[in-house]
């Protein structure tokens, strides 16, 4: 699933401290721990990724939701903070910790200031998000109530 913001750009810098918050739930019967679903937000201002083919870059972490308790009719809220977003990922794995075939070590944010995190300057000039199921064989049916950034708390 993607958006396309038809060249729009969204000022999310007051958030790059945030995070993400996802309300999802799985379709009856499907694998509720598909170890494979990620988000991305794209930016002309962030990083593209080694071996990178997108017309712009963008941050990409995992969500997992059998991490969330399950609310009122299955719906389950996923928090992620925008740290866990990196710039350099996999086109292989989709993760940030991965080495591809041709020895490329990729890199995860861990200190928030490292060249692969977000940036209040990429986060002013958001133009895109996208859910991704990659990197992992199994089914999975996922619904997608409300997708919304959140500031530190």
């Amino acid at each position: 699933m993607r958006t396309n913001f038809g060249g729009h750009k969204h000022n999310a810098s007051a958030y790059v401290g945030g995070a993400l918050k996802l309300t999802v739930r799985h379709t009856h019967g499907q694998n509720h721990h598909y170890p494979g679903f990620k988000v991305a937000l794209s930016s002309p201002g962030a990083a593209r990724h080694h071996g990178g083919h997108e017309l712009f870059g963008m941050y990409k972490s995992d969500f997992h939701s059998h991490d969330a308790p399950e609310g009122k009719d299955g719906w389950k809220v996923i928090t992620i903070p925008f740290r866990d977003f990196s710039s350099d990922w996999s086109d292989f794995t989709g993760e940030c910790d991965t080495k591809d075939p041709d020895g490329y070590q990729h890199k995860c944010c861990k200190t928030e200031n490292e060249a692969v995190c977000p940036t209040a300057k990429a986060f002013s000039e958001l133009n895109g998000l996208s859910i991704w199921a990659e990197g992992a064989e199994g089914g999975f049916a996922l619904q997608i109530k409300q997708i919304s950034a959140v500031q530190k708390e």
